[in-house]
């Protein structure tokens, strides 16, 4: 594989669905891409803004989520809460001009190997197509968080509401 279309994708995964759909994977001796790698957390609510951005400025070039169904969390509304994060990211990007593919949120259960393996897919294919991120456009993303000394007034702007 050439040294350009290497990427690094980091996943992060509800210990539930999300990582164990890679253990299943992993078990059933199917491949996924090795750009992905994937980091087990108790519940993808814990996945905030930060976090996310933390990533991309320790050279991450896109950022996924795999979350159990709306419904079937066992925080409550915690991972569709990561999904509004999901949302105005995606959004600061595109009007940052920083292709909005680079972070993304999936839903698949234990049991979906072939779902979690069309996810991975997914992301890679999406992350090869694009150029290497520009550190600057990661920076004037963080930049604009301290600005405005709190991420939440940037909502507004964006058309998000609690």
């Amino acid at each position: 594989m050439d040294n350009i279309k290497e990427r690094k994708i980091i996943a992060f995964g509800c210990e539930k669905w999300g990582y164990s759909v890679a253990d299943l994977t992993g078990t059933t001796r199917k491949n996924y891409s090795a750009d992905f790698h994937l980091i087990r957390v108790r519940c993808t609510g814990r996945i905030g803004i930060h976090l996310i951005m933390d990533c991309f400025l320790n050279g991450a070039d896109g950022v996924a989520i795999i979350s159990c169904y709306e419904g079937e969390c066992d925080y409550g509304r915690a991972n569709m809460n990561t999904n509004k994060h999901v949302i105005f990211l995606r959004r600061l990007f595109n009007h940052l001009g920083i292709n909005e593919d680079r972070i993304q949120q999936y839903f698949c259960a234990a049991a979906e190997v072939e779902k979690f393996l069309a996810s991975v897919e997914d992301i890679t294919s999406k992350i090869r197509s694009l150029p290497p991120l520009p550190k600057n456009k990661i920076t004037e993303v963080e930049w604009t968080f301290q600005k405005n000394n709190s991420w939440e007034v940037t909502y507004p702007k964006l058309g998000y509401s609690d």
